[in-house]
């Protein structure tokens, strides 16, 4: 495996896949937020709205340094000693988030199939999944998303076609319950680990090819990636929340942490069709193993960059387990995940636009000093 950009190219399609499955991976954590889950899918196009902030200053900095990857636009941007620290901090914030998705993998699977299974065995199984899918590199692991994406994508709507006869309207009502501040605080929280977390996802897909390499399609390519997968995304993360009040009702949503797991596993056609959550417990461990690769990808490459290691892949079992033992030690059981994820919002915060900002301004101020020259 090689995380030299340059050797291992995305193609536009396959890094449409994967925005889309890292996103569709933070599903089934949107109901863990306190407050408002009849409009939550309100606070998802809220979301998207306070992400965009972050999308446009990432996008821009693709498109400055096109075919280059987070680390690279460090250096390049900062210097040396900046962008070493930079590097640094998102590694560190690549391995707190990966470490997040292992647990909630685990607390997931614990909860809905295997209750008395140890923890440690599922985050080594889901770990030791997450290191061959890379083991051959980004190239390849795209690729696997890509054959991935439709198939994940048709199962959710042919779900959504079959949840048709459980849906009441009366849980959609009243429109907008819950005042608009907290809303925008879901949203929020919504945005810090869905499309806030982009900024992990540009460090993986920055290296979106063109057919002939050229740079100005590549940069047009970055931007279809972006828009598509935004729009694609929200709309079907949307789609779902909207099922999960019409099936539930907002007092029922109150009670789960697994909303969408509970939601499917009301569906039978005449006792014909039955248990189709298992199902959707298969979607939400691929793009839950999607979203932690990409981390896992980022992180291996941060750690590369810093000690300037020739061979990346070294490193992807070791801080595979580093990240499992942490993951051990994020919160105790289900019901602190709401913590973690409330504590979440102000760590993002920081990673998601501030240092991404200064970034910006610093690669701005670089550009054009060498356009004088």
């Amino acid at each position: 495996m090689n995380f030299d950009v340059q050797n291992e190219k995305i193609t536009p399609l396959s890094a449409v896949g994967i925005y889309i499955l890292f996103m569709l991976s933070s599903v089934q954590v949107f109901n863990l937020f306190e407050s408002g889950r009849s409009d939550l899918w309100v606070s998802v196009i809220a979301s998207v709205l306070l992400s965009v902030p972050t999308l446009l200053i990432c996008l821009r900095l693709c498109l400055l340094y096109p075919g280059e990857d987070l680390f690279s636009v460090f250096y390049k941007s900062c210097g040396n000693a900046v962008g070493a620290v930079f590097t640094a901090l998102y590694s560190v914030y690549a391995v707190f988030v990966t470490a997040m998705a292992f647990r909630f993998i685990s607390e997931f699977v614990r909860t809905v199939s295997f209750p008395e299974t140890p923890q440690i065995i599922i985050l080594s199984v889901f770990g030791y999944l997450c290191c061959r899918a890379l083991k051959y590199g980004r190239s390849v692991f795209s690729k696997f998303c890509l054959c991935l994406f439709p198939l994940i994508i048709f199962v959710i709507v042919i779900i959504a076609l079959f949840s048709f006869d459980l849906y009441d309207v009366s849980n959609f009502r009243p429109v907008l319950l819950h005042d608009i501040p907290q809303i925008l605080n879901v949203g929020w929280g919504i945005n810090s680990y869905s499309f806030g977390e982009t900024v992990l996802l540009f460090g993986f897909i920055s290296s979106v090819s063109s057919k002939n390499g050229s740079k100005g399609i590549a940069k047009k390519n970055m931007i279809r990636t972006v828009v598509w997968g935004t729009v694609i995304s929200s709309v079907l993360i949307m789609g779902i929340m909207i099922s999960n009040v019409l099936i539930l009702g907002e007092e029922t949503m109150k009670r789960l942490y697994f909303p969408y797991y509970i939601a499917v596993s009301l569906i039978d056609i005449d006792d014909f069709i039955t248990h189709i959550e298992v199902i959707a417990v298969i979607i939400f461990i691929f793009t839950l193993l999607v979203r932690a690769g990409v981390g896992l990808s980022v992180a291996t490459a941060g750690v590369s960059k810093i000690f300037k290691l020739p061979k990346a892949e070294k490193l992807l079992f070791p801080i595979a387990f580093f990240i499992a033992v942490i993951s051990l030690r994020l919160y105790l059981n289900a019901h602190q995940m709401s913590l973690i994820t409330e504590f979440n919002k102000y760590i993002s915060l920081v990673f998601q636009l501030p240092v991404p900002l200064t970034m910006l301004i610093c690669a701005e101020v670089k550009k054009r000093k060498l356009k004088k020259k």
